[in-house]
């Protein structure tokens, strides 16, 4: 492909503008291309007026005759003999309930019963609370029978009930902390994977479709993307959550544009962000951050002599240390980033087509470990 020497100073990414709708991670992941709801007049009654009362013709009124004197003292004897009677019955009335408090004949208050706990329900997890109910009082206490009221209508008052004390309120349950965002996977140092996929398609829940398809083939990784200005990717299988990691690859363009690139992705969220060193197969590399769904450019398009071009092998390597992140290819350090943004995550390796062509690429020999000497 004929170089423009314009290319060495633009800073406009190489690939169109274009996003594009994303898998499930086990079958591949595509992504963003990179960028460059409411009557008283009525008269009142009158009085009716009294007749006039005649005058009787009669001379005064006859006076009582006086009572004789016998009659007076039979009276007076008979009162008297009534209150004897009288006397000597509230005297008999009081020795009789006298006998009867003592022979403990009399009916006395019923005991104020005490109120009863109550366990209410819980649901699952939570504790039971105990409440207050006051208590159902015997029948005999409410209701007492004929023969327990004196015949004088005087009955014993019973001692009112004990009220029962208010229920304790119930402690507020603690609120749940909120989930802990996801720390660095606590791993050795050392190679945590070196593949050279000569394994079935199963391993790495590898996929065949009519738009891509992710398959070992003949002992490499087939990333092809049968639609241009597309991007796929594939999460290495068992390397996430990684923080200080080098990942390096060989990685070869079998066929489509040379404006389609492929790499290496690390330190891939779930909330759509990763890091992406990516070159194309006529010399220039550049390096992106995917931050929900749209590419920040990090370092634009810049060509380099240390790639290979027309369809050559490169090794591939990014090593991440801290905030610091180093890009190698064919052993050389092409550039380097200092960015905290986002400190760990899963590593992959991605495709993506120029916007009229498809692109077909192979990896092999793939290493990543963790805590390296050097990034």
């Amino acid at each position: 492909m004929d170089q423009d020497p314009s290319r060495e100073t633009t800073t406009v990414p190489r690939a169109p503008d274009h996003t594009a709708s994303s898998a499930s991670q086990s079958t591949g992941q595509q992504g963003p291309q990179p960028l460059p709801q409411r009557d008283p007049s009525a008269p009142a009654p009158q009085a009716a007026a009294q007749a006039p009362v005649k005058p009787s013709a009669q001379g005064p009124a006859p006076q009582p005759a006086a009572p004789k004197e016998g009659g007076l003292k039979t009276l007076l004897t008979s009162t008297t003999a009534i209150l004897t009677a009288l006397a000597t019955l509230v005297a008999a009335l009081t020795a009789l309930l006298k006998f009867m408090n003592e022979a403990s004949l009399l009916p006395k208050p019923a005991a104020a019963v005490a109120p009863a706990a109550v366990i209410s329900a819980a649901p699952p997890g939570a504790e039971a609370t105990a409440t207050l109910a006051p208590a159902t009082a015997p029948a005999s206490a409410t209701d007492p029978s004929p023969s327990s009221a004196i015949s004088s209508g005087l009955t014993d008052t019973p001692e009112p009930a004990a009220t029962p004390s208010p229920t304790d309120t119930p402690e507020p349950t603690a609120t749940p902390e909120p989930t802990a965002t996801p720390s660095p996977t606590r791993i050795e140092q050392g190679v945590l994977v070196r593949e050279d996929f000569h394994l079935p398609s199963s391993t790495w829940g590898l996929v065949v479709r009519s738009d891509y398809q992710i398959q070992a083939l003949d002992g490499e990784l087939q990333i092809r993307v049968a639609e241009a200005d597309t991007v796929v990717w594939i999460q290495v299988p068992g390397a996430c959550n990684l923080a200080d990691v080098a990942v390096e690859v060989d990685a070869r363009q079998v066929s489509g544009s040379e404006d389609g690139y492929f790499g290496i992705t690390v330190r891939e969220g779930i909330e759509n962000y990763m890091y992406l060193f990516a070159i194309s197969a006529d010399g220039w590399f550049q390096v992106q951050m995917l931050q929900s769904e749209e590419w920040v450019q990090r370092v634009p398009w810049t060509e380099s002599a240390a790639i290979r071009q027309d369809g050559a092998v490169n090794r591939l390597r990014v090593g991440c240390l801290g905030a610091d992140m180093y890009f190698y290819v064919n052993g050389e350090l092409v550039t380097q980033i200092h960015d905290a943004t986002y400190p760990f995550g899963c590593v992959g390796l991605l495709a993506g087509s120029a916007a009229d062509s498809e692109i077909d690429v192979r990896y092999d020999n793939l290493l990543v470990e963790v805590k390296p000497n050097s990034p």
